[in-house]
């Protein structure tokens, strides 16, 4: 799909931003957490480049589109992983 629409757009062509991100999936809810969310694994975003190693990002809908906010930056889930509940 993107490929044609590459030929047929030429340069105006660009991929969108969850080109490089598998489904977005309902995560399993485990121990006292009532949170529900979503999950899509992509590629990991650093400040100057996209990388090939994936990297887990985590939503509040079941489109993928709101992303979750646990209160810390992208660096620290790419590090460390998301706080969920305290964990």
């Amino acid at each position: 799909h993107f490929n044609y629409q590459a030929l047929t757009l030429g340069e105006d062509f660009s991929l969108p931003f969850y080109a490089g991100y598998l489904n977005c999936v309902k995560l399993q809810q485990r121990g006292r957490s009532t949170q529900v969310l979503y999950g899509r694994i992509g590629c990991q975003h650093k400040s100057t480049f996209s990388s090939t190693k994936l990297q887990l990002y985590l939503y509040t809908d079941n489109k993928c589109q709101e992303p979750f906010d646990d209160g810390n930056t992208d660096d620290y889930h790419r590090k460390k992983g998301y706080n969920i509940d305290g964990y």
